[in-house]
């Protein structure tokens, strides 16, 4: 699914003539893996300093809303 986000990203910059989707899309992406790997990291029992708890409990939250 994300190789297909990204492809259509691609098409719409290669329409507009820009590089914003397809890197918007990339980044998004990799956020997205960096805050799963994180919590599963936590849920391990790997200690994840208060900072990192914090924002993720604050990204989980805008998510569900």
């Amino acid at each position: 699914m994300m190789l297909l986000m990204v492809s259509v990203g691609f098409q719409l910059d290669n329409l507009a003539g820009l590089e914003i989707v397809r890197y918007g899309v990339i980044f998004s992406a990799i956020a997205n893996e960096t805050v799963s790997i994180i919590e599963n990291a936590g849920l391990m029992g790997v200690p994840i300093p208060p900072v990192l708890e914090k924002a993720i409990d604050i990204l989980k939250m805008k998510g569900d809303s």
